[in-house]
C-alpha cells in the first residue's frame, strides 16, 4: 500500500518508460532512494506446448497467471519539487522521461493514486449497474430531433430496450413503424 504524504510536499509524478522496462526503471529508482510505485495486475496467459501439428500445436495448453504492469509504459514516482533531483530520476535505465501536459509535469493527486491502489488490490467498489429508465411512455406523442426524420412527430408504440424505441410515424398518408434511439427524441 502507498504511504500517505506526511505534509512534506511530496507529489506523485508520472514517468514514461521504455517498452517492457517498467520493473527495471522501478528497481533503479529504488536504488537511487526514490519512491516509485508500479501497479500490477494478474493476467492469465496460455503457454502452448506439445508436438507441432499441421495447424500449430496440438490441443495442449497450460494456463499460468502473470503479473503485468497496470499501465504499460508508465510508472509513478513520489518527488518533492525543488528538493528532489528530477534529472537524477529521469536518467535511470528504462526511463524515457516525465509525462508532461504542455510544459508542466503531470501530477497525480493522492486521491487518484489511492484509487489505483484500490483497483490493484481489488478493494475498489465496482460501479453499480443502473438500469436506464425511459423518460417516455407508450402512446405518448414525441418529436424526432435528430436523424433523417428530424422534425417529424410520431407516437410511441413500444419501449424496446434500454435505448431503442419503436415509433409509429405518419408520412405521405401512411403509417410506418421505425426504431430510433431515445436520445433522438424530445417530448412535445
Amino acid at each position: 500500500m502507498l504511504a500517505p504524504n506526511a505534509g512534506d510536499g511530496r507529489q506523485w509524478f508520472v514517468l514514461t518508460c521504455e517498452p517492457n522496462r517498467e520493473r527495471t526503471a522501478a528497481s533503479h529508482l529504488i536504488a537511487r532512494d526514490f519512491k516509485p510505485y508500479l501497479p500490477e495486475i494478474s493476467v492469465a496467459s496460455g503457454v502452448k506446448w506439445g508436438r507441432p501439428a499441421m495447424h500449430g500445436y496440438l490441443a495442449r495448453r497450460k494456463i499460468k497467471m502473470e503479473k503485468r504492469p497496470m499501465f504499460r509504459g508508465y510508472i509513478f514516482v513520489q518527488l518533492r519539487r525543488g528538493i528532489d533531483n528530477f534529472q537524477w530520476a529521469q536518467s535511470c535505465p528504462g526511463v524515457r522521461g516525465f509525462l508532461r501536459l504542455e510544459e508542466h509535469y503531470a501530477v497525480v493527486s493522492d486521491r487518484d493514486m489511492q484509487r489505483v491502489v484500490d483497483v490493484e488490490f481489488g478493494v475498489a467498489e465496482s460501479p453499480k449497474e443502473q438500469k436506464y429508465v425511459h423518460p417516455f411512455t407508450v402512446g405518448e406523442s414525441v418529436r424526432i430531433s435528430n436523424g433523417v426524420f428530424s422534425g417529424f412527430n410520431a407516437d410511441i408504440v413500444s419501449l424496446d430496450d434500454e435505448e431503442r424505441i419503436t415509433l409509429l410515424l405518419g408520412m405521405l398518408g401512411r403509417a410506418a413503424k421505425i426504431q430510433i434511439s431515445s436520445f433522438d427524441l424530445e417530448k412535445l
